[in-house]
């Protein structure tokens, strides 16, 4: 690879030009660090101060008062009240797809409830929570079965039972 020369008198300057750059990103690094430090000294006396404020004694024995008042902005707000309880079951009909299946029934118990979790509080989640439409009176036949589904159906019925045997 060939290398440009470069005049004597220009290369100095770019030697100065690349200290002095050098120099002012050693001034922000420097800067940086320094607010980072001063960020970190904060946030402990913030979190101190909170662990303080837990601890007190006003702020156990108003815990009550606070629970009555969120209770109270349930029932001023019930939408409010729905989408907590809805995140919270969707949290666990993710996780437990037994439970789901327990959550879905019980919904359909109540179409109301469901009607309204899919409009106000959850419609990209409770999109689903239908069952699918199916026309039942459409019988499928073995035609319309894939190959796969149809050797798997053809070996199933090679193990049944044969019916005229008692």
């Amino acid at each position: 690879m060939k290398q440009e020369q470069v005049p004597a008198g220009n290369q100095s300057n770019l030697q100065e030009a690349a200290q002095r750059e050098r120099e002012q990103l050693k001034w922000e690094l420097f800067t940086a660090f320094g607010k980072i430090e001063q960020l970190e000294q904060e946030l402990a006396e913030r979190q101190a101060l909170l662990g303080h404020i837990y601890a007190s004694s006003s702020w156990r024995l108003t815990a009550p008062l606070r629970a009555v008042a969120t209770s109270a902005a349930y029932l001023v707000r019930p939408r409010k009240l729905l989408a907590a309880l809805a995140s919270r079951g969707a949290v666990v009909a993710t996780r437990y797809p037994r439970t789901r299946t327990t959550i879905l029934a019980g919904l359909d118990r109540f179409p109301s409830v469901k009607e309204a979790l899919r409009r106000v509080v959850m419609p990209s989640l409770v999109a689903d929570w239908s069952a699918p439409d199916v026309d039942y009176a459409e019988q499928m036949t073995l035609e319309k079965l894939p190959p796969s589904a149809r050797f798997i159906y053809s070996e199933l019925v090679d193990q049944l039972p044969d019916k005229s045997s008692p």
